[in-house]
């Protein structure tokens, strides 16, 4: 009777540990995603909580945020310029993918501009183009530290839809030129501001 009574014990002592093992284990995670917690808020007073990685202070992430939207504002820049009518993607809605969005001879062009730290993933990019809504017909991928060779094999390959740009080339102007006529949305080059008809 005393080895099943110490057995019942141990049993329920064993239990009692992984019990305040997994409390403090996710008091601990809760503490570290609240100190990464970065709460944005828009000018509707909408808001977002995104995560920071490990290791980032607030700063240094406000400061990537505020460099990723003036790469993407570049971008939009850029494209008008090449006299395509580009709306930027409803603030409001869930991310569907692309950040820039226009029409060309009937077909929805989109436009996902990343500037990431590291060159754009295979992965990624299935991901993105993934939340893609099913009336896109092409979609340009344009990264500021380029993209994996996984990422250039896997869309050589199989996904003729996508292109992709590497924004970390000092003229992303002329690579988006190029590959607006390799794609056949613009015949020839041009530049310069949009003139009313």
């Amino acid at each position: 009777m005393n080895s099943e009574l110490l057995s019942l014990l141990l049993s329920i002592l064993s239990s009692l540990v992984a019990f305040i093992s997994v409390f403090l284990v996710r008091k601990a995670a809760k503490s570290i995603l609240e100190e990464n917690k970065i709460v944005l808020k828009n000018d509707k007073g909408e808001v977002r909580e995104i995560f920071a990685e490990i290791g980032d202070s607030k700063n240094e992430y406000s400061a990537y945020l505020n460099e990723a939207i003036d790469f993407e504002k570049f971008v939009f820049e850029k494209l008008v310029e090449l006299n395509l009518n580009v709306k930027d993607k409803p603030q409001n809605s869930m991310d569907k993918g692309y950040d820039l969005l226009f029409e060309k001879d009937g077909e929805l062009v989109a436009v996902e501009v990343k500037s990431h730290k590291k060159p754009l993933s295979a992965n990624a990019i299935k991901d993105y183009t993934s939340r893609l809504p099913s009336d896109i017909a092409i979609v340009f991928f344009i990264s500021k530290s380029g993209f994996s060779s996984s990422a250039i094999e896997l869309l050589e390959k199989y996904d003729k839809k996508v292109s992709l740009i590497d924004g970390s080339i000092d003229d992303l102007g002329s690579q988006l030129s190029s590959a607006l006529v390799a794609r056949g949305i613009t015949r020839q080059l041009k530049s310069g501001p949009k003139t009313a008809g």
